[in-house]
């Protein structure tokens, strides 16, 4: 084995170490409660019946920052696919929360799509000692040696970016466009 591999080696080992001990004596929370309240609801909007409202409401004591949204679909044959294009708060794509603030997602299900649901990620700064391994993290080739899992629980963990990163997935919401079921539909139908 070269100088190289052996030094590689080593240093990938010593970075493994200072991280399971991170996650061992390292508070994972920083100062304050960590909450947000993620509700949607069907949103009545003339001709579109199959519309939805996602509100994000920071109730913790950091700020959040909100990722870009996604907006999955199932169509009839049950077939899935993924919308980036959609916005927080008409125009921004990530979105910073201070405690107490909201932000809102509208989503018109497309016409085709038999139901749709949210997928939303959002991170808050990690503690200074986390950060800083963070930094060293970085510089190793971790993406491409370590399983999938270990790498998210790294990002999860704010050992990768220097954030605490959550995933959210919302239940399926049906659509009930009138175009799509056949049938004409009132606002009372709605749930």
């Amino acid at each position: 084995m070269t100088l190289k591999r052996r030094v590689f080696w080593a240093g990938l080992l010593a970075v493994l170490i200072i991280a399971v001990l991170c996650g061992l004596f390292v508070p994972r929370r920083p100062q304050g409660e960590i909450t947000c309240v993620i509700a949607i609801a069907a949103a009545r909007r003339p001709g579109m019946p199959g519309a939805y409202l996602a509100a994000v409401t920071n109730t913790g004591m950091v700020p959040l920052t909100l990722r870009p949204p996604m907006v999955q679909y199932e169509d009839s044959s049950s077939v899935l696919s993924t919308d980036l294009s959609h916005s927080w708060d008409h125009g921004a794509s990530v979105v910073k929360l201070r405690p107490g603030e909201r932000a809102e997602l509208f989503i018109g299900l497309r016409k085709d799509a038999k139901r749709g649901r949210v997928v939303i990620e959002y991170s808050w700064e990690a503690d200074p000692f986390r950060r800083t391994v963070s930094r060293g993290v970085r510089l190793l080739p971790l993406r491409t040696v370590l399983p999938d899992r270990w790498t998210e629980a790294l990002i999860r963990d704010g050992l990768l970016d220097g954030e605490y990163t959550r995933h959210f997935e919302s239940q399926w919401m049906p659509n009930y466009s009138e175009e799509r079921n056949g049938v004409s539909r009132d606002d009372s139908d709605v749930p």
